[in-house]
């Protein structure tokens, strides 16, 4: 079983796709150890912190072992990294300021954000739910064929813009 949650636009074939049928603050509607893949794309800032790690505790439990949590999010880190002309550009529609510090300022206070996230807070935030085997890669990019190609906020947004700005970890429940 494959589940894409908050999917918006980014329906996927073969995949259960669930954008606000399914609220992610609450118990998730699965079983224990029954899901091999989750998707989660630019969904998780949407909350508070404390749902975001009640959130992935809850991915864990659904998570058969061995099964892969796939989350994206913007990073405040990546955009302080790789921000330049182009993405400057790109979200100064939203920007205080036609600058670094105000596409940062565009993550943390638009689009409807509650949670600032970075790789390092994801990374120990995916520990403390439980999983163990953690990775930092590049969008649209996996270990696991399931999971290649099957972002698609870059998308709306542009290839260079959604490198920009998003963090992408998989975590995989450990085998028992």
């Amino acid at each position: 079983m494959k589940i894409n949650l908050g999917c918006g636009t980014n329906k996927l074939q073969g995949w259960e796709n669930h954008d606000a049928d399914i609220d992610i603050t609450s118990s998730l509607p699965w079983c224990e150890n029954t899901v091999d893949f989750i998707l989660a794309e630019h969904v998780v800032e949407h909350v508070q912190y404390r749902e975001a790690i009640m959130f992935m505790m809850e991915c864990h439990r659904i998570l058969r072992p061995g099964g892969v949590f796939r989350v994206i999010v913007p990073s405040v880190e990546r955009i302080l990294w790789h921000a330049d002309d182009e993405y400057v550009k790109f979200v100064s529609r939203w920007a205080k300021t036609p600058n670094k510090r105000g596409a940062i300022g565009a993550i943390l206070w638009e689009h409807g954000h509650k949670t600032p996230w970075t790789e390092s807070l994801m990374l120990t935030t995916l520990y403390y739910a439980g999983f163990g085997d953690t990775k930092v890669l590049e969008p649209r990019v996996s270990d696991h064929l399931e999971l290649q190609d099957v972002d698609g906020h870059w998308k709306v947004i542009g290839e260079h813009n959604n490198w920009v700005e998003s963090s992408v970890v998989e975590a995989t429940k450990a085998r028992s």
